[in-house]
């Protein structure tokens, strides 16, 4: 058997568009399942089917290649791999690595969502068991200018400040007591949405309240805040939600989890680059909200149908979504630097870290997802942190995190990420919060 070599594209039918060649992905990690089945070719610069298929002697030519990677439109996606079946190399005593392959690092088993059982209630009070939640609005802001005019400034967080509008506070009402439990962003109306449900299996219900905000960088989807409540009604942490609904609050091994879904573009290993909606599990264990460990994150481009239900869980559940480990989702890492976690604080629904980089005395930056990079008054040791990370195995916590209790980290490993740029040409940065000794290599 022998390799063909072929630049150009011999056949132009149905899947004859060449496309811009993706980054490559480097050799796998430990512990990273390699299939034995298949393996992955990159598209080449000026590549289309036709020609890779003669390229790798694919028997079938490039219908069958097709058909293997379930292609059904008459383009190959920027930056996609493709999915080569290799028996036919194997069996034939060749290495794929010969024909230009890649090993393939095998998705994590897809799991179905299941919506847990919950007690729900809706308005703009909700009550469940003893508790009743409410949204209540404060007193107008003390920077409110006296022409009523209704001023807004776009803040950090995505979230549309208006100087002139009352703010919100979710209240918990229990024993014949008032609490205020979270302050909410200013835009957004007064109704909440409670569940009551048993999230770590231990018999004792906890309470996620979604209260709706205003953000205008989620495709244009309503989001939520998500509020946590412990089992004796105190507030455990808080984050954004892009999309809330049926499958929020889905089944686990023991108990439920929270569903954290969010827009970001990002590069898939298979799909290319693009705009993707990513779901998180969370899940609630010794009192805090925490990624499940090695759990992946699920990604669907946004090539949704309008007939489809508008539910978290059913875009999570189509044909085209994949869970991939985190650190394996092929987003090229141009810089990491290492650093112990000296300071946390929450600020504007968010944690902040500061990290000391170089040893005792060394370098401190603030890692803050409110601070806006394009912000010229922004001091040059505060960084935008677009992700946070968590755990040995990468775990993605929303970067708009607020825990119960953030000085936790202080004292923990930490290293900062920078990725490719976003959209305006600016770096990508996540913090790894507890981070291995030894960095994992993409």
């Amino acid at each position: 058997m022998t390799i063909a070599r072929n630049g150009a594209c011999a056949v132009m039918i149905a899947l004859g568009a060449c496309v811009v060649p993706g980054e490559p992905e480097s050799a796998p990690d430990e512990g990273d399942r390699v299939s034995e089945d298949v393996a992955l070719y990159r598209v080449g610069d000026g590549e289309c089917l036709s020609g890779i298929a003669e390229r790798l002697s694919y028997p079938g030519g490039w219908r069958a290649l097709a058909k293997a990677n379930q292609l059904r439109g008459d383009r190959i996606r920027e930056g996609a791999a493709l999915r080569v079946p290799i028996a036919y190399i194997t069996d034939a005593g060749l290495a794929p690595r010969d024909f230009g392959l890649e090993p393939f690092r095998e998705p994590i088993a897809k799991a179905p969502l299941v919506a847990c059982r919950d007690e729900v209630a809706r308005g703009e009070c909700a009550t469940v068991g003893d508790t009743r939640l409410c949204v209540e609005a404060t007193d107008a802001s003390p920077l409110a200018d006296p022409d009523g005019d209704d001023d807004c400034v776009l803040e950090a967080d995505g979230a549309i400040d208006c100087a002139s509008q009352p703010g919100r506070v979710l209240v918990e009402y229990r024993g014949g007591e008032r609490r205020e439990i979270a302050s909410l962003p200013q835009r957004g109306g007064l109704d909440v949405e409670a569940h009551r449900v048993d999230l770590d299996g231990d018999g004792r219900d906890e309470i996620v309240a979604a209260i709706p905000i205003d953000l205008h960088n989620h495709e244009g989807w309503e989001s939520v805040r998500a509020v946590v409540l412990d089992d004796l009604g105190a507030f455990a942490a808080s984050f954004d939600v892009a999309q809330w609904g049926d499958g929020s609050i889905v089944e686990s091994d023991a108990g439920c989890d929270v569903l954290a879904t969010s827009w970001e573009w990002v590069r898939h290993p298979l799909e290319g680059e693009g705009m993707y909606f990513v779901g998180r599990r969370l899940a609630w264990r010794d009192g805090a909200i925490t990624p499940r460990d090695g759990e992946a994150l699920r990604r669907f481009r946004t090539y949704f149908h309008a007939d489809a239900p508008q539910t978290p869980a059913a875009w999570l559940s189509g044909p085209e979504t994949s869970w991939w480990p985190e650190l394996g989702d092929g987003t090229p890492v141009r810089r990491e630097t290492r650093g112990v976690i000296v300071d946390a604080w929450l600020a504007d629904g968010a944690l902040v870290t500061e990290v000391e980089f170089g040893g005792p005395g060394g370098r401190r930056v603030r890692f803050d997802p409110n601070a806006v990079e394009y912000d010229d008054a922004r001091p040059p040791d505060v960084l935008p942190v677009s992700r946070l990370r968590a755990g040995d195995r990468g775990a993605t916590l929303p970067d708009m995190f607020a825990p119960a209790d953030p000085r936790r980290w202080i004292g923990e490993d930490a290293l900062a990420i920078e990725t490719g740029d976003d959209d305006g040409g600016a770096p990508m940065r996540a913090l790894w919060l507890a981070a291995p000794m030894r960095a994992r290599q993409r």
